[in-house]
């Protein structure tokens, strides 16, 4: 089983729009209305592909009532923790080049009996085995220690804890020494406190985190793919998109498809890139499915190129 952990989830607006003109008024060409928040979405596409998942989640208000409403929809095991807030509403304003602008709300503050009920809706989780996916940013009134605090928890029990965030929140879960991380390039240069400019740049930071306890390390690098990074390999993969139409999820379909199914690496990364790849290839706030993979192509590479320049133009798919 794969659970996923989201302690601010939102009700997510996409807007596609003809063009984004600072200061004018916009019409949209459509719009949609989904469940958000990555953990979530790391539920949704697992259950797209017919993987079994659950996902942990504070709901409250109408937004909360709508995202469970949306959920029912998906064959994912709901685990919902009341809270007397209202989950947080995100909008994403989508170009027909693939550029997405998004304003997301903070989110409700939390009560310490709500997030101690998370806590314990998180640890019965753990005990089902398989992985556990604490994802995304923290709402109001969470301590950054929250997700260090949930890999101390349950430690002990048949589970394999992978965190999916940033700041302060992942470098406290780092600390904690998760199976695996999963930073985009720009939350890996945060964490580490310096940018990076190639491949072996980002090779040589992920090796001394993995040295320092974190197993295992996925980052996600745009346009160039991502790389997988333990003590024992690094493999790197890309996958070549025909149109890019929104990158909304993409990362969050990234490793759902990594965690699927055990493995050889090169075929987990394979699988990954091919879900991120299929929904980068689709409108707004959509996420891919079996159908969509068909005509994706994802290249492994045999050697990597430690001193290839990682794309750093404003174009860059952010996974």
């Amino acid at each position: 089983m794969i659970s996923t952990v989201t302690l601010n989830p939102s009700l997510d607006r996409t807007l596609e729009v003809p063009s984004l003109i600072r200061g004018s008024t916009t019409r949209s060409t459509s719009f949609r209305i989904d469940a958000g928040g990555k953990g979530i979405n790391v539920s949704k596409a697992l259950a797209l592909f017919g993987y079994p998942t659950a996902c942990i989640y504070p709901a409250g208000g109408d937004e909360g009532s709508q995202i469970t409403r949306i959920l029912s929809n998906f064959q994912i095991l709901q685990q919902v923790v009341q809270i007397t807030g209202s989950n947080r509403v995100n909008i994403s304003v989508v170009e027909p080049d693939g550029t997405v602008t998004k304003i997301n709300e903070p989110g409700p503050a939390l009560s310490k009996r709500e997030i101690d009920n998370l806590l314990v809706e998180s640890v019965a989780a753990a005990t089902m085995g398989g992985y556990l996916v604490a994802s995304g940013s923290l709402p109001l009134g969470v301590e950054s220690s929250i997700y260090g605090l949930l890999i101390d928890s349950i430690r002990e029990l048949n589970v394999k804890v992978v965190v999916d965030s940033s700041g302060d929140a992942l470098r406290a879960a780092v600390r904690s020494k998760p199976h695996l991380i999963k930073p985009n390039i720009e939350e890996l240069q945060e964490l580490c406190g310096r940018r990076f400019t190639t491949f072996g740049e980002v090779i040589k930071a992920a090796k001394a985190i993995v040295a320092d306890g974190v197993e295992s390390i996925l980052v996600s690098l745009g346009q160039d793919g991502a790389i997988y990074i333990d003590a024992k390999e690094v493999v790197h993969g890309e996958v070549k998109v025909k149109e890019v139409k929104s990158s909304v999820g993409a990362g969050d379909c990234l490793l759902a498809g990594f965690l699927a199914e055990e493995g050889d690496i090169a075929e987990r990364l394979s699988r990954a890139l091919k879900w991120a790849g299929a929904t980068i290839s689709l409108p707004g706030s959509l996420m891919a499915g079996p159908s969509d993979v068909v005509d994706t192509k994802v290249t492994i590479n045999s050697t990597i190129e430690e001193n290839r320049v990682i794309c750093g133009s404003v174009d860059a798919i952010r996974v």
